[in-house]
């Protein structure tokens, strides 16, 4: 796809030339994609989605079906912004806001091995792993780490706002029933059964 075709808007999503063209992970089905969704219809409208779903979409469950869809061999899919790349393909997005977050994790209170824990959390947070992340096409959660992407000073993502989204777990619920009365239940394999096969 060359650069200039590239969608700059979600409004450009609408454009009849992408009709059977896009494939994107149900926002119903995961919650980083119902915040998005949230986003996008709170600046364009629920004629959006109307509009949107007269594209002939590929609705797929999680965010690396859609890389992959992408990947295939022929495929007639060629525009995503609900995933990412899964190989060597490219995935067009539109640059007008994009996802991010940290990934958080804990330690359980009544852990057996706390310690062991303790290790597993500096590791993940330590400069090494973190560099390698950011070699392998990641981001960092440390400031002090260079990363091709200044996800921290960017101002089209907000690597906080999803997690104020999800404390909030009757507004994600709420959107999440409307998408599923929208598009319906969320169909094919979870990517968790998929991957294990």
């Amino acid at each position: 796809m060359a650069a200039a075709d590239v969608p700059k808007t979600y409004l450009d999503v609408l454009d009849p030339k992408w009709k059977g063209k896009i494939v994107l992970t149900y926002p119903n089905d995961d919650d980083a994609i119902n915040f998005l969704f949230t986003l996008i219809i709170s600046k364009y409208g629920w004629q959006w989605l109307d509009q949107l779903q007269q594209q002939d979409i590929k609705w797929v469950r999680g965010t690396a079906s859609g890389g992959e869809v992408i990947a295939e061999p022929r495929s007639n899919y060629s525009l995503t912004f609900t995933g990412y790349p899964t190989g060597n393909q490219s995935i067009a997005v539109p640059n007008e806001y994009y996802m991010s977050w940290a990934q958080t994790s804990a330690i359980f209170k009544a852990t057996k091995l706390p310690e062991t824990a303790k290790l597993v959390q500096a590791f993940l947070v330590s400069q090494d792993w973190q560099t390698a992340q950011v070699a392998q096409g990641g981001f960092s959660i440390r400031r002090d780490i260079a990363t091709n992407s200044p996800v921290w000073n960017a101002t089209n993502t907000d690597p906080v706002r999803f997690h104020q989204f999800m404390l909030q777990r009757d507004v994600v619920e709420a959107w999440r029933f409307v998408f599923e009365d929208k598009l319906g239940t969320a169909q094919g394999l979870s990517p968790l059964i998929e991957n294990i096969n």
